[in-house]
């Protein structure tokens, strides 16, 4: 399963790649917006001879349409950029392969030897990686498509949907996985991936209350300042200073903005699509639990009616469980409805169960031959 998802993230991140005619050209619209990934470059200075030499750290990004000019120092950076990367030489292939294929396999042998036991089922790992792989497909979408900075992305979402399904250790490696699996669109931006870490660490430590999914909006706001204070430290520490009222006058364009920015998307989309996420992931979700608790729903009101004796038995269990796995740190809610459900196929042959029977009324069982009545029972189960 890791070998085919890592093939699947391999082909989502190099498509364009191999198609010719998403090339940039000189004197044409850019067909794909163009980012050269943050880092140093060596600034000349004079026309024919070698006057100055400065280092520069720059993020280049050419929107998708722009009218590619070979005059422009960002367009010449753009182009050759792209240029260095088509085709992808198989050596480049296989070593982007080789990243994704270590990556999936930390996650598969942690969900198989130390994650929660839902974790160790294979339905619960397709899904997992299923929403990875939705996950980057929609960044590399995003990357592009629009000119926004990249630190919009809410790689924290899918940390989110596993902290609600099963824990903040499997959510912080989720988030570590993904952070880097994103990183590595733009070359393993070493500002993007620190933005993406801290944000996906301090939104999975501050969730703290799982039962109130509404507590994601406010771990996701401040995920996104403790990120905007690391991207500030990060630049102040390699450039030596950063211009915040020229970052700002950027709008949607200001990479700060987009650090915090990220972190509320990521709080927003994981609490509207938590529902159809944690279903994906094999979860039931909270609500759907208080759903099946509710004594007029169409099953409990038939053992209710049909096993009345079975019910109470069931109530009874329900309320003890309960308390017992409140005690030993498990899900009260989950144990609760699995207590009332377990007897639900006495409603099948409801008298001949003890606790069904009137005061006085003979059992069905008494005018049976004991093989007869074993096989009644084993009918029921």
């Amino acid at each position: 399963m890791s070998a085919l998802f890592a093939l699947l993230f391999t082909a989502l991140v190099t498509f364009e790649l191999f198609v010719p005619a998403l090339a940039p050209v000189y004197g044409s619209q850019s067909p794909l917006v163009m980012r050269v990934p943050y880092g140093a470059r060596l600034v000349r200075e004079g026309d024919k001879q070698l006057i100055g030499v400065s280092f520069e750290h720059q993020r280049i990004v050419v929107p998708r349409g722009t009218l590619l000019d070979p005059r422009l120092e960002t367009h010449r950076a753009a182009v050759a950029w792209d240029a260095s990367r088509r085709p992808p030489t198989p050596a480049r292939l296989g070593g982007i392969y080789v990243l994704y294929l270590f990556g999936c396999m930390v996650v598969t042998h942690y969900q198989r030897r130390y994650g929660h036991p839902r974790l160790k089922l294979l339905r619960t790992q397709l899904g997992v990686f299923s929403l990875m792989a939705v996950g980057i497909a929609l960044a590399k979408a995003f990357l592009i498509l629009t000119p926004l900075p990249a630190f919009w992305l809410p790689v924290a979402v899918v940390g989110f949907w596993c902290a609600v399904s099963f824990d903040r250790r499997t959510a912080l490696l989720l988030d570590l996985a993904l952070s880097f699996m994103v990183a590595a669109l733009l070359r393993f931006d070493l500002l993007l991936l620190s933005v993406f870490v801290i944000r996906g660490i301090v939104a999975t430590l501050l969730f703290i209350n799982r039962k109130q999914p509404r507590h994601m909006l406010i771990a996701g706001l401040v995920s996104g300042i403790a990120a905007a204070f690391t991207y500030v430290a990060l630049i102040v520490g390699v450039e030596g200073g950063h211009n915040l009222l020229s970052d700002a006058r950027d709008g949607l364009g200001s990479e700060l903005l987009a650090c915090v920015g990220g972190g509320v998307l990521s709080g927003l989309v994981a609490n509207m699509l938590r529902e159809p996420a944690v279903r994906v992931l094999g979860h039931v979700s909270r609500s759907r639990l208080l759903d099946l608790t509710d004594i007029e729903t169409p099953l409990l009101r038939k053992l209710a009616t049909d096993a009345p004796g079975s019910w109470e038995h069931s109530r009874a269990m329900a309320n003890l469980a309960e308390a017992a796995a409140a005690s030993i740190g498990a899900d009260p809610l989950l144990t609760r409805v699995g207590a009332y459900y377990h007897d639900l196929g006495k409603t099948v042959q409801h008298k001949y169960f003890i606790e069904n029977l009137m005061p006085g009324e003979a059992s069905p069982h008494d005018e049976l031959e004991q093989l007869h009545a074993a096989g009644r029972e084993f009918d029921r189960r």
